[in-house]
C-alpha cells in the first residue's frame, strides 16, 4: 500500500477529515494487530489530558504555584521540558494569550497567499480550549473538549474497521477521579510534567525513558508528505470546498507544514465520500 493509499483507506474508515497524519499510523497499528490475531489492546490515550503532560500544560505548572516559586518553576519547567528557556518562554506566550495564536494563523495564511478577511475565514472556529482556565477547571476542559473526544472517535472507527477492541486504562473513571484530586504540584514536581506517572513508571522501565525529557509524538515523517509533489497538490487545487476557502489561488509551496496537511485531508475527504458543496452528497 502507498503512502497516497494509506491516507485514503484511512479517510474512508475515519468518514472525516483526519486532524493528522498519526491517525495514518494508527490505522497501520490496528491492522497490523488484526494480522497478528490480537482482539484486545490497551491504549494511552487519555494519559497527557489527565495529568496534563502536553506541553501547553507548562504554563499551568507556573500559573498555579506560589508566586515567590514561579522564577524557579518556570526555569525547572524549561529544563525537564527539554525545550530550554527561549523555547519554553515561546510556547508560554503561544499558549497564554489567545491573540497571538490568531496573530500567529493570520500571518501563515497571508503568506501563503490566502485571504484571512474572507468571510468564509472568519466563521473557522478557534481553538476552544480556555488558555485562562487553571486547575481542575482545565483538567475538565481536556478530559471534555474537542479534542479528546475527536481523538477517541478516530481510535475507535480505526480499531472497530480491524475487528480490535481497543481499551483506555488511562479514562478509568478512578483513575481520572485520583488525577483531578491530585494537587497540581504533585502533577508538576520538580519540573517533571506527570511526575506520578513517571514515578511509577520508573519501577519497571529503564530512567531514560521513565525520565525522557523529550515529548515524541506519533506522527509520520516530514518526508512521508511533500507539499510540493503535484498530485497532492492538483487534490487540493481540484477541491470545491478548499476553493470557497480562497485557497485555488495559494501558494502552497509556502503554506505552512501543518496547515498543508490538513488543507490535502480535506481534499482527501471530499474525494473519497463524494462531497458536493452545493449541499448534497454522491455516496
Amino acid at each position: 500500500v502507498t503512502t497516497r493509499g494509506m491516507w485514503r483507506d484511512a479517510t474512508a474508515v475515519a468518514q472525516q477529515p483526519l486532524a493528522s497524519s498519526s491517525l495514518v499510523l494508527q490505522m497501520q497499528v490496528m491492522r497490523r494487530a488484526s494480522e497478528l490475531g490480537l482482539k484486545v489492546i490497551l491504549d494511552g490515550q487519555g494519559a497527557d489530558e489527565t495529568w496534563l503532560g502536553y506541553p501547553r500544560h507548562l504554563v499551568l505548572a507556573v500559573r498555579e504555584s506560589k508566586l515567590i516559586h514561579r522564577p524557579m518553576i518556570a526555569l525547572r519547567t524549561a529544563e525537564k521540558s527539554g525545550l530550554g528557556l527561549r523555547r519554553w518562554l515561546l510556547h508560554w506566550t503561544y499558549f497564554r494569550f489567545g491573540s497571538v495564536a490568531a496573530v500567529r494563523n493570520t500571518m501563515r495564511l497571508r503568506r501563503a497567499g490566502i485571504n484571512p478577511d474572507r468571510e468564509s475565514w472568519r466563521q473557522v472556529p478557534s481553538d476552544s480550549r480556555r488558555r485562562g482556565a487553571g486547575g481542575v477547571s482545565a483538567q475538565i476542559e481536556e478530559v471534555h473538549g474537542e479534542q479528546l473526544g475527536a481523538l477517541l472517535r478516530y481510535a475507535d472507527r480505526n480499531s472497530m474497521a480491524h475487528s480490535v477492541e481497543d481499551r483506555l486504562p488511562f479514562l478509568d473513571s478512578r483513575l481520572v477521579d485520583l488525577a483531578f484530586a491530585t494537587p497540581m504540584d504533585v502533577k508538576f514536581r520538580e519540573g517533571w510534567s506527570k511526575w506520578v506517572l513517571r514515578r511509577q513508571l520508573a519501577e519497571s522501565v529503564p530512567a531514560a525513558i521513565a525520565w525522557r525529557r523529550r515529548k515524541i509524538g506519533f506522527a509520520a515523517s516530514r518526508t512521508s508528505f511533500d507539499i510540493s509533489d503535484k498530485s497532492v497538490q492538483r487534490q487540493i487545487n481540484h477541491s470545491e470546498i478548499l476553493k470557497t476557502l480562497g485557497v485555488s489561488h495559494a501558494d502552497l509551496t509556502r503554506v505552512h507544514d501543518a496547515l498543508a496537511w490538513r488543507m490535502y485531508s480535506v481534499a482527501l475527504w471530499e474525494d473519497v465520500a463524494g462531497v458536493q458543496t452545493g449541499g448534497g452528497s454522491s455516496s
